[in-house]
């Protein structure tokens, strides 16, 4: 990840924006100066977040597999010139200039701990584990940690054996963080520039965290964050689901990869969802992620039938020619 702070940066939400872009500065109902705006392609996606005072940080999380930002004297360059490289980046950062001193990296964002708890200790939060500041998991851990520990240190206090609740923490602990891994985050930024792919993991992605994390806070707090996400039977066929389509994603993106065909359905995509709440509506947040889903599946098959049908047939070999080509008189 690299990020930085810009100065100079336009406004979203200008008078200025509005007479030249039109069409997407009516998109959106809302000022996007209040909120977190992201830029995304593939293998990478940049934060854009306006601060106080005026300036602007903007970062980039990227896999290093299949990215790396463009060539530049200083590490603030590469990321001004990524950027600009993108439509809309080079619209309201064209002018912008990175503040001296305030450019920062980390090369090895993911990590963990074999143990996270011990006689007399435990570690919580970020302490224990990160994974991707995509959807902020730090948060979800540390909640589900701290209550936890928090409940570990007042039964010891109070003079029980909490022997179990240690075992307990180190052992689910590695396979809650494995299972969020793989579920959400494993090869994910090989789609994360197609806008289609992306919409749909967003939907299932976040209707199934409100289903399996949300949902038991909001009935009964102290029942769900006494126990670790991913847990048991139930958390391991959620997860096995969540991958099955994370897969499919994934190889949906590198078939596209491969036949040249990136983006092709990004251009003029607008779509507004209808807010993300633990009730009803998930179902059909749910469904609509099936759907493009299974809409992207027949795209390829589509595609993937074009390729068979316009590969140019293999030609005999002249005999006389297989052999001259052996070097046989």
């Amino acid at each position: 990840a690299v990020w930085a702070r810009f100065t100079g940066v336009k406004e979203w939400d200008s008078y200025e924006w509005r007479e030249k872009f039109p069409e997407m500065a009516n998109a959106c109902r809302t000022s996007r100066e209040w909120a977190t705006n992201h830029l995304m392609g593939y293998g990478w996606w940049c934060w854009i977040i306006p601060l106080r005072g005026g300036d602007v940080s903007a970062g980039i999380v990227y896999d290093s597999r299949i990215f790396d930002l463009p060539a530049g004297a200083t590490l603030a360059q590469r990321l001004h010139h990524h950027l600009i490289s993108h439509p809309v980046g080079h619209a309201i950062f064209g002018q912008a200039q990175a503040i001296e001193g305030d450019v920062h990296a980390f090369s090895a964002l993911p990590y963990w701990s074999e143990k996270v708890c011990g006689d007399g200790w435990a570690a919580v939060g970020d302490a224990t584990s990160f994974i991707d500041p995509l959807y902020s998991p730090g948060l979800d851990f540390c909640s589900f940690t701290s209550y936890y520990v928090a409940n570990l240190l007042a039964r010891s206090l109070a003079g029980e054996n909490v022997s179990a609740l240690l075992d307990y923490y180190n052992a689910q602990y590695p396979v809650t963080y494995r299972r969020w891994f793989e579920s959400l985050y494993q090869d994910k930024y090989f789609y994360m520039g197609e806008a289609d792919l992306m919409s749909a993991a967003l939907l299932l992605d976040v209707a199934g965290y409100y289903i399996g994390l949300v949902r038991p806070v909001y009935r009964d707090p102290e029942c769900a964050f006494a126990r670790l996400p991913f847990e048991g039977r139930p958390g391991r066929v959620a997860a096995s689901m969540m991958k099955l389509y994370r897969r499919r994603l994934v190889t949906l993106a590198k078939n596209r990869a491969a036949a040249g065909r990136l983006g092709e359905v990004n251009s003029g995509w607008r779509e507004l969802y209808d807010g993300f709440v633990p009730d009803f509506r998930l179902r059909k947040q749910i469904a609509q992620g099936l759907r493009r889903w299974w809409s992207a599946e027949w795209k390829n098959l589509a595609m993937s039938s074009r390729r068979a049908h316009s590969a140019p047939a293999p030609c005999a070999v002249i005999p006389s020619e297989a052999q001259r080509s052996r070097g046989t008189p």
